[in-house]
């Protein structure tokens, strides 16, 4: 009688785990920051990122994929983190003026809550006042392609800038968003890499 009672139960909780870390599960509208460098003395793989050797980042400069069916292209000198991190899709270490700095790749079902939302949002983790619907849209770079539309744009706080992105996937009707919260000169030197690697996404994928 026990293996009876037990056993459905047990298979009915592994099956829940299961579809949680398959389907990577992840509240709308959470979205983990990105830190705005690795402390002195850190580096890529190492250390409390909790990266040992199988999670040495990978080199760039080349066609990239996500499960196989999307692509994206990484700027030269971008590393990806093999080992996977909570609520992002990927991560990448790029070399900027003082020192390794992380960029973000998320992804969300939906539009999750629309431009001016987002961008408040982030505006908000710089400190900064929240601006108007017209205002959000006068601050963006907005690009299209058939499939994806997506924006682009640069938030200026007082310490710190945010470099971010939003790509909208019609067939999967999901969106995906690329950040990075780092110093101003930093800022500077991985901006136009960044906003071409934004850009790419699904560019290669012939949807």
């Amino acid at each position: 009688m026990r293996r009876l009672i037990w056993f459905p139960v047990l298979a009915a909780l592994v099956g829940c785990g299961e579809q949680g870390v398959t389907e990577r599960t992840i509240p709308k509208g959470v979205e983990a920051s990105p830190r705005q460098g690795l402390g002195a003395g850190q580096e890529p793989g190492s250390g409390v990122d909790g990266s040992g050797e199988e999670g040495q980042p990978e080199a760039g400069g080349e066609v990239m994929r996500d499960t196989g069916t999307h692509d994206w292209v990484l700027p030269d000198g971008w590393r990806l983190l093999t080992e996977s991190r909570p609520m992002r899709v990927a991560t990448f270490f790029v070399e900027a003026p003082s020192g390794v700095v992380e960029v973000a790749v998320t992804r969300f079902d939906g539009q999750t809550g629309g431009l001016a939302a987002n961008i408040n949002r982030w505006r908000t983790q710089l400190g900064l006042e929240a601006i108007a619907t017209d205002e959000a849209e006068a601050s963006v770079d907005r690009f299209e392609r058939e499939g994806w539309s997506g924006y682009a744009l640069r938030i200026r706080g007082g310490s710190a800038h945010t470099l971010a992105a939003g790509v909208y996937e019609q067939a999967a009707d999901r969106t995906w968003f690329v950040r990075a919260t780092l110093a101003p000169g930093d800022a500077d030197a991985i901006e136009a890499a960044f906003m071409a690697f934004a850009r790419s996404i699904g560019a290669q994928s012939g949807t």
